[in-house]
């Protein structure tokens, strides 16, 4: 599973380090991301393979329902 710091992630999706962080730690509470501290840096992962799966399947039904749904 590939892991990303909260800068790595804030980088690919245009977004504000804190505003990931906020849904990051939404995530983690919830069970559906991993956090694994490394030296001072925290690396998010989801937590079950299966959610990768579930992720692509809701962004290839916004890919077709038009190019406005996923600005």
């Amino acid at each position: 599973k590939r892991s990303y710091n909260v800068s790595e992630l804030a980088e690919r999706c245009a977004c504000s380090a804190a505003n990931i962080s906020r849904h990051l730690a939404l995530l983690t509470r919830h069970g559906l991301v991993e956090r694994e501290m490394r030296g001072h840096c925290a690396y998010y992962q989801l937590a079950d393979p299966a959610l990768d799966t579930l992720c692509e399947h809701v962004y290839q039904h916004l890919a077709r329902s038009g190019p406005t749904v996923l600005k």
